[in-house]
């Protein structure tokens, strides 16, 4: 996986496959170990159009315990794909004018 300068992870996991979130949850501990500092995350639950097997509270429990963006969407009917990349550039834009302020102040 590459990462390095990285500014947002998004990590998605398939609500019809219990493994696929159990895998979710490894990929956090790699990228708290070797990820940059600061990096965004953002745990997407995809393919709401099926039946979910996994909780899906339980698992945006998980990701606000992470600081994580928590998204629920179906790529194959087209639904919360827009948002989900809205409410991350605007997460983006948020850090990047707060680092510029904190730069600004330190400065004078």
């Amino acid at each position: 996986m590459y990462y390095r300068d990285a500014q947002v992870a998004v990590l998605i996991y398939d609500v019809t496959k219990k493994e696929s979130y159990e895998s979710l949850k490894r990929w956090v501990e790699e990228l708290k170990e070797n990820g940059p500092p600061n990096l965004m995350l953002a745990v997407v639950g995809n393919k709401i159009d099926l039946d979910p097997v996994v909780d899906t509270e339980a698992a945006s429990s998980y990701a606000k315990s992470l600081g994580a963006l928590v998204k629920l969407t179906s790529a194959k009917v087209d639904k919360g794909i827009s948002e989900l990349f809205d409410d991350l550039s605007e997460e983006i834009y948020k850090r990047e004018v707060a680092a510029d302020e904190e730069r600004e102040r330190l400065k004078l």
